[in-house]
């Protein structure tokens, strides 16, 4: 973990001023009504699938700082009409401590239609801070105030945060270059017969340009400005790309008949530009630039800031947002698909973004650890049915018994340890089984057997309304987990009592159903039980566990068996070793490998999956 996410994980959101601590959606797009994000950690990622309102909660995030609009991103057209009805006005509400109050507050922003008058055109997207609204929970304005508090509030309303914000879309962020290949316009001359052509042509003009230390004017096409990278900007951008750029001019131009601008890149040996490097250098020197540009206390919002980025790459970005994070307590907000921008995280800086099958909307969960967020969009999937497991052990034992049942069935499993101990698998995927489409062929989950909780099952359709009120009882008999761990996407808000109530046994039955139907039990308390038990006697083995005290735990025995195989000072490689090395020794007729492989069999269905290949 880097020591900027673990200072950070200590520090929090100390010290940061005018920081936006949640923002809730009473009616907005396609977020569940009433939801809330709360922003508890300065560097957030929002994950989730294509389409689930990510990019909306950056928008209303834009939207919320004084000076700027949701509208200069979402506004209504023929096409694509906003439709509201009733009370079902778009709106959101975002809380924040204003500079020189004691007190939090929530401001209201909502859409509404401006009136044209004498000074202004009529606008049907007219977003602008409102009332306090009684009926989205808000607290009336206080009455009485000091004058010294008119830069915050009116006599009606709490005035919008007064915030820079920085915001970038990567998908926008192209060159002109690229602009003009791929959108761009041309007219067809006898010497300008494609846009190759014109490409060339008008490159040639633009070198005069960028040469010309004068302002440069070229049949109305006009380079209006142009400027190298400061040596801190260079920095960054090096350090990101993995180059050894020795300088770099961005220069803003319309000589591809529309505004863009382009860059030109020096190294030792030569000169290029943004038609040579990829898209993701221009992305990076632009991004790189607007990022340390941010001013003191700045809001930074990046909308999928890996695209054209490969994963180192975007580590290094990473580095660069939580320079400015630490640095100028800047607040960032990342909308992302990349398990780089995940990793380390700790669960609360992960707001991961789910479908809400009922209602058709989408919810967002106010934890997800890394591993949990990244499984969620479909992370590791493409290599076929995944097989989850407690630790390395497992892993090796697993795959040994199916190579043994089937060879080739192995190319069919992922089997993957899963980081925190039985616990922590269990909350983690219990409740992401429940709301994903993972189904119980392809997402299986095989534990240690002494976490087995043995008891009868009981499902969600076995527990009445009546038993509801000792459903956290039945949930940790059923689990060995308690509710109280588990990290539900509730999504808060403006609910009545009995609606959270409901909403809460209503998630509790459907990850109690997962847990179920995707979680299975080795029929041994541990793996190093059934390695010890199978080992067959032969004169290498015998001679090297012969002094080894057998009325120690199982997991002492391998430590002790290491030791004989390699020296005193050992780690956990020499243990798994010895561990691998006791298995090839196994006795494939013991009563308790053919049982094991027999569950494996049972729970994997391999014998089916050979038959399909």
């Amino acid at each position: 973990m880097p020591d900027y996410i673990k200072n950070m994980n200590k520090r929090g959101c100390n010290g940061f001023d005018n920081y936006i601590e949640q923002i809730r959606f009473p009616f907005y797009k396609k977020i569940t009504k009433n939801q809330v994000i709360h922003f508890d950690y300065p560097f957030t990622a929002l994950v989730g699938p294509n389409g689930s309102g990510k990019t909306s909660v950056l928008q209303a995030l834009y939207g919320a700082t004084r000076g700027n609009s949701v509208s200069d991103f979402w506004f209504s057209t023929s096409i694509d009409p906003i439709e509201e009805s009733g009370s079902d006005i778009n709106r959101f509400i975002y809380k924040f401590q204003p500079e020189g109050y004691e007190q939090k507050v929530e401001v209201l922003n909502k859409r509404t239609q401006r009136s044209k008058t004498e000074k202004q055109e009529a606008d049907p997207d007219y977003w602008e801070s409102a009332r306090p609204s009684k009926r989205d929970g808000m607290v009336k304005m206080p009455e009485n105030y000091d004058v010294s508090l008119e830069g915050v509030r009116t006599k009606t309303r709490w005035r919008p945060i007064n915030k820079k914000v920085t915001y970038i879309d990567f998908k926008a962020e192209i060159s002109a270059f690229d602009k003009c290949f791929y959108f761009g316009y041309f007219e067809k001359t006898p010497t300008i017969r494609n846009k190759k052509d014109f490409l060339r042509s008008r490159s040639k003009a633009l070198s005069k340009g960028i040469n010309s230390s004068a302002p440069f004017l070229w049949h109305k096409r006009l380079l209006r400005k142009m400027r190298e990278l400061n040596s801190n900007e260079l920095n960054w951008t090096n350090k990101i790309l993995g180059k050894n750029y020795i300088s770099a001019k961005i220069v803003s131009h319309n000589f591809f008949n529309q505004d863009g601008f382009s860059i030109i890149f020096t190294t030792n040996d030569n000169s290029y530009s943004e038609a040579v490097a990829g898209s993701g250098e221009v992305a990076v020197v632009t991004s790189v630039i607007k990022i340390l540009k941010s001013e003191v206390h700045s809001l930074i919002l990046l909308d999928e800031p890996e695209v054209s980025l490969h994963p180192g790459a975007q580590l290094k970005l990473r580095d660069l947002l939580f320079h400015k994070v630490t640095k100028d307590n800047c607040q960032v907000v990342v909308s992302t698909h990349s398990e780089s921008f995940l990793q380390d995280l700790p669960s609360k800086a992960i707001k991961l973004f789910y479908r809400d099958k009922v209602n058709n909307t989408y919810t967002v969960a106010p934890e997800a650890s890394p591993e949990q967020a990244f499984f969620r969009i479909g992370g590791e999937r493409a290599s076929g049915r995944i097989v989850y497991v407690e630790d390395n052990l497992a892993k090796l034992l697993v795959e040994t018994a199916i190579k043994e049942i089937d060879e080739q069935a192995l190319k069919n499993f992922t089997i993957k340890p899963y980081p925190g101990g039985a616990p922590t698998i269990i909350k983690d995927l219990a409740i992401y089984f429940s709301l994903s489409n993972a189904t119980e062929s392809d997402s299986i989950v095989l534990l240690d057997g002494d976490v087995n909780p043995n008891v009868a099952k009981i499902r969600s359709d076995d527990i009445s309304d009546s038993d509801l009120v000792n459903l956290n009882d039945i949930f940790k008999n059923q689990t060995t987990v308690s509710t109280n761990a588990l990290n539900l996407p509730l999504s808060g808000g403006n609910m009545s009592n009995e609606a959270k109530i409901k909403q809460k046994n209503d998630l509790l039955l459907q990850v109690l159903d997962a847990f179920h139907d995707h979680f299975n039990f080795m029929d041994v308390d541990t793996p190093e039980e059934l390695i010890w038990e199978i080992s067959y006697s032969s004169p290498k083995l015998t001679a090297l566990i012969e002094n080894i005290d057998v009325t120690i735990p199982y997991k002492d025995r391998f430590i002790e068996l290491a030791k004989e195989m390699n020296s005193d000072n050992i780690n956990s490689d020499h243990i798994l070793q010895a561990q691998d090395f006791v298995l090839m020794k196994r006795d494939k007729e013991h009563h308790l490998w053919i049982e094991f492989k027999e569950l494996l069999i049972d729970i994997l269905q391999i014998h089916d999956i050979s038959d399909n290949n």
